[in-house]
């Protein structure tokens, strides 16, 4: 478990393959760092893990990981591009992500799915988040039938 990273860090982080849990908090106001490299084995990203990371732009989240925890990208006001693997099954709470045009979701997700850079669920019946920085049109799928609150 990847248990804390020193605040002032302002270098890249390669985590060890050994890493397969980001402890609550881990990188919380680590506002320097610019970009992270995951461990290829990571299973879970704890609540708050990157709250205040306002350098990071890009996120390629493992094909291993399984769980992402509450306000896990809190503040991550950079964040650009969100990548989704296949079992990750909840929505991460984006609200701080000012910069954010584009999430993407693995196409072996069974529970949430990526238009256009938009999230949604499975069959795109609703839309989960819209990314705030998302430019051009969107064309809403034809099944669109509700909106998520938040």
């Amino acid at each position: 478990m990847l248990l804390d990273c020193p605040v002032g860090r302002k270098k890249a982080v390669t985590m060890p393959e050994s890493v397969v849990r980001i402890a609550k908090g881990a990188f919380y106001g680590c506002k320097d760092i610019p970009k992270l490299v995951f461990s290829p084995n990571l299973e879970a990203i704890e609540a708050d893990a990157f709250g205040g990371c306002i350098r990071l732009h890009e996120m390629i989240l493992p094909r291993s990981l399984r769980h992402i925890g509450k306000n896990a990208f809190f503040q991550c006001k950079r964040l650009r591009k969100l990548s989704i693997p296949a079992e990750v099954d909840e929505v991460p709470d984006l609200s701080g992500c000012s910069a954010l045009d584009e999430i993407r979701v693995s196409p072996a997700n069974e529970s949430l799915c990526s238009k256009d850079g938009v999230l949604y669920d499975k069959y795109c019946n609703t839309l989960l988040h819209c990314p705030k920085a998302k430019s051009g049109q969107l064309h809403l799928p034809l099944n669109l039938s509700s909106i998520a609150e938040g």
